[in-house]
């Protein structure tokens, strides 16, 4: 098998060019980038259209899996071209995906954020309330999702299915990356802060 390498900075511009097409309206694409609203996403300024803003990764099934934070989308790309764009209701932070290439799980960093479950071929999107800044999300093999609430301290644990919470723990300051070991025994937490 053949080693294919895609440059992220062209799959970037790629689907920048590609949403800005699909979102950019008339209206909103006339709109000078300096003249600004109200802030939207912490310092983020509105400026009505925006930037894909590429920030999560995951590959799945023959298929590469990207969330826009500012574009507030998740691309599916398979073989070097743009599949799909799933609209998503705000800025993302954490992503995974099912082994399958189905199913992606994705979290609304928000204050009041969310745990989505998208079904990736009909687009479908079931929600769950995942806490304050929902950073990390982490799918184990065992059935569950994890998602770390990155100001909070905590990781919380949702059945994947269901997305039912089943509970929430103490991690160390500023959870920022999950992963879960492939038996799903160990959640791995990686904290960008130390302890104050």
């Amino acid at each position: 098998m053949k080693n294919k390498t895609i440059s992220l900075t062209l799959l970037a511009a790629a689907a920048f060019g590609t949403f800005a097409a699909i979102d950019a309206s008339a209206e909103e694409a006339a709109t000078p980038r300096g003249e600004s609203t109200s802030p939207v996403y912490g310092d983020i300024p509105d400026y009505k259209a925006y930037y894909f803003s590429p920030d999560e990764l995951k590959s799945a099934a023959g298929k590469i899996f990207v969330t826009g934070r500012t574009g507030k989308a998740l691309a599916v790309v398979e073989n070097g071209t743009l599949k799909k764009k799933i609209d998503l209701p705000n800025f993302t932070a954490g992503l995974d995906v099912s082994k399958d290439g189905r199913t992606a799980y994705v979290a609304i960093y928000q204050p009041r954020g969310e745990l989505l479950k998208i079904d990736v071929d009909s687009g479908k999107i079931a929600k769950a309330d995942a806490g304050h800044m929902p950073k990390a999300v982490a799918l184990s093999s065992d059935g569950f999702v994890y998602v770390s609430n990155q100001f909070k301290n905590t990781v919380k644990k949702f059945d994947a299915q269901t997305l039912k919470p089943l509970g929430e723990f103490k991690a160390v300051r500023d959870p920022f990356a999950l992963a879960a070991t492939h038996d799903g025994k160990t959640l791995v937490v990686v904290n960008q802060l130390p302890e104050a």
